[in-house]
């Protein structure tokens, strides 16, 4: 009877996965874990949370102008608000989901100047 149920649960758990596919194109949100983190993240302390990410990522993101997620200094510490990070996790997945999406439909694109070397004995022997 309980191997049943947990039969019955698993696929309702993956039922709930697909529908989620299918909606967002996304399973995993980070703002749905919210509760999971302290109210602020200290910039040192990011790679404690997110493994994937390094501080040094961030500083120079912040530096080339691209996008970062809003902080707030208290002393000499940044702080982050994790409902912010959270969000700017998301939207930074989101656009590199769709970037992935769209590299692997096109095609390459034309080189620029002068012709490979390859491109030039292919043309000489009247290959394509």
């Amino acid at each position: 009877m309980d191997q049943e149920f947990e039969k019955d649960k698993l696929k309702r758990t993956s039922q709930k996965a697909k529908n989620a596919l299918e909606k967002d194109g996304v399973a995993f949100k980070f703002i749905d874990h919210l509760d999971h983190y302290p109210p602020c993240i200290w910039h040192q302390e990011i790679s404690r949370y997110f493994p994937f990410l390094s501080p040094k990522t961030i500083l120079n993101r912040r530096a080339k102008g691209a996008s970062v997620p809003r902080s707030f200094q208290c002393g000499r510490a940044r702080l982050y608000s994790t409902r912010d990070f959270l969000t700017w996790l998301d939207q930074l997945f989101e656009i590199t989901e769709k970037n992935s999406r769209r590299a692997k439909g096109s095609s390459p694109k034309k080189r620029k100047g002068r012709k490979t070397k390859q491109q030039e004995v292919k043309e000489r022997r009247g290959i394509k």
